[in-house]
């Protein structure tokens, strides 16, 4: 069995019966439903010509949303009435395995809710679908980041919720262009516009995008800029920049780190993150830079054919690696975010 087959499989056999997509089966903190993560996993499949997965999970999602529309509307109309909100208040990011909104886990994070906005209007394009439910929970969504898309939340990796993730934004202005074609809005249009000149205003620092608004730092969530949200042109100058700038500070020996600081198992390499830089480089036509980096993700799998969330043999921080093996255990393997990216990478 190759690697494209063995991450098809494993994508499917970490759906459950009620539609839910969960992290990994192997290990108890990603036995969740991570909006962001599961929405490339279905996108994996879609772009395979395989959409039953992706017809469940997006029926169970769908009627969830639709069930937290008073959450919705409270949470707008104490925002619009400057009233303090609090974790509890804004949509949840993570799901238990059982469909429940979990509290201890999930954190208000923007960017889960952008990429499922994205990745179910993709699915209803591939499939020719329009069902009832699809639409309102895609006007829930819209209404929700339209809303939210500037406050400061967690980020794409579940930290620092005191500032503007650029890679955030990224996904919410994906997500409200993907609705505008589903549903054309005026107001997707507008607001994705005004993200989009956000960014450009306050996420460039010397000629190149930077992790937060008003921050200088470096992140391969910058990615998400050109990919998949065409955000930002991939000949742009200044993602050509960041590219060249991720490369710089975090490509270790064709491995991708997440950002300079990274201290989560010692920040090692990550496979999704390495296979986003291939999916680039595919994009752009350099097919030597796509195929060293591709066969570093294929070389790490396990002996059953398993990618692991990230690589700690050349870490950033080591002294954390026993700390988090000491609460978390082993690495997560096999990763079914890592799996989606590898066959995105692939096929896409």
């Amino acid at each position: 069995m190759d690697l494209i087959e063995k991450s098809i499989n494993l994508i499917k056999g970490s759906q459950l019966k009620s539609g839910i997509i969960i992290g990994s089966h192997t290990h108890w903190a990603y036995k969740y439903c991570f909006l962001k993560d599961n929405s490339f996993s279905v996108y994996a499949l879609d772009i395979m010509g395989d959409y039953n997965v992706g017809d469940k999970y997006y029926d169970w999602s769908s009627k969830k949303i639709i069930e937290l529309e008073y959450k919705i509307a409270n949470a707008i109309k104490r925002y619009k009435n400057n009233e303090k909100l609090l974790n509890s208040d804004y949509l949840y990011s993570i799901y238990n395995d059982n469909g429940i909104e979990d509290e201890q886990r999930s954190n208000f994070q923007l960017d889960g809710y952008g990429v499922w906005l994205w990745g179910i209007c993709q699915h209803m394009k591939m499939t020719n679908q329009k069902k009832d439910v699809y639409i309102k929970s895609i006007e829930l969504v819209a209404k929700y980041l339209e809303c939210f898309w500037k406050s400061p939340c967690f980020g794409c990796w579940e930290e620092k919720d005191d500032r503007i993730h650029t890679s955030t934004l990224a996904c919410i202005c994906g997500g409200l262009q993907e609705a505008h074609d589903i549903i054309p809005k005026n107001e997707y249009n507008k607001i994705a516009m005004e993200i989009k000149t956000y960014i450009l205003r306050n996420c460039v620092i010397e000629g190149r995008f930077s992790k937060y608004a008003f921050y200088d730092d470096i992140d391969s969530s910058l990615l998400f800029l050109a990919l998949p949200f065409h955000v930002i042109e991939l000949t742009d100058d200044r993602m050509i920049k960041t590219v060249s700038e991720i490369e710089k500070a975090l490509l270790n020996d064709n491995g991708l780190h997440r950002y300079g600081s990274d201290s989560y198992f010692g920040g090692g390499r990550w496979i999704n993150l390495t296979c986003w830089l291939a999916w680039y480089y595919k994009k752009v036509g350099n097919t030597s830079k796509l195929d060293i980096l591709i066969n570093w993700v294929e070389n790490r799998s396990n002996g059953n054919g398993e990618l692991p969330e990230q690589i700690i043999d050349k870490v950033l921080n080591y002294d954390y690696i026993e700390r988090w093996k000491e609460i978390y255990g082993d690495i997560v393997c096999p990763s079914i975010w890592a799996h989606a990216m590898y066959i995105i990478a692939k096929k896409a």
